[in-house]
């Protein structure tokens, strides 16, 4: 089924994923994730041009944040998707630097799906140059990334390999996340 996520002024559909949502109880589908939940499907899947739209009615809340940082104080492991959607959370909620470390766990993985990386990769370039802004500070490797994520979103096709040698050209000539993080660090 589609699963409408956004629209323009018009009223059109802008954003939509396939979402498995009509499914056999019998098959004993699971879903899967803490936060965030997909239903792992398989088998015989049929499509359909229906359309569900997905709309939030209830004020924001940071329950899913508190979910992953009970889990990362449990100690239970994150998938690639988990350590995404905690950076994604983590961001959502001001704890950008935070943020940052899990986007970076997250990319260094290689396990997570392309769109979930691009997405990393705009998000924690954003999120640097935020920071740098804050701090009215120049710095080149925020500055870059920000500049790379704004591309990004104009672009059609971009693969991430590419973003990551950016990042590994960057640190090659010394520019090291770390000195990121403590020169942008807010206190």
């Amino acid at each position: 089924m589609n699963y409408y996520l956004s629209f323009d002024e018009a009223g059109n559909v802008s954003s939509s994923l396939k979402r498995n949502r009509l499914v056999r109880r019998d098959r004993n589908f699971q879903w899967i994730g803490a936060v965030h939940e997909y239903l792992e499907v398989f088998g015989n899947i049929q499509s359909s041009e229906i359309g569900i739209t997905h709309g939030k009615d209830k004020a924001y809340t940071d329950r899913n944040l508190q979910i992953y940082l009970k889990r990362e104080q449990e100690g239970k492991p994150f998938t690639p998707r988990d350590l995404y959607y905690f950076a994604n959370e983590l961001r959502d909620n001001a704890h950008f630097n935070k943020s940052i470390l899990y986007y970076e766990q997250f990319l260094d993985g290689k396990e997570g799906w392309i769109e979930d990386n691009i997405q990393a990769c705009l998000k924690m370039g954003i999120v640097m140059h935020s920071l740098v802004m804050r701090k009215r500070e120049s710095n080149l490797y925020a500055g870059l990334c920000y500049t790379i994520s704004q591309e990004l979103n104009s672009a059609v096709r971009w693969e991430v390999i590419f973003w990551r040698k950016i990042i590994i050209i960057l640190r090659y000539i010394g520019i090291q996340k770390q000195q990121i993080i403590s020169r942008t660090a807010v206190t």
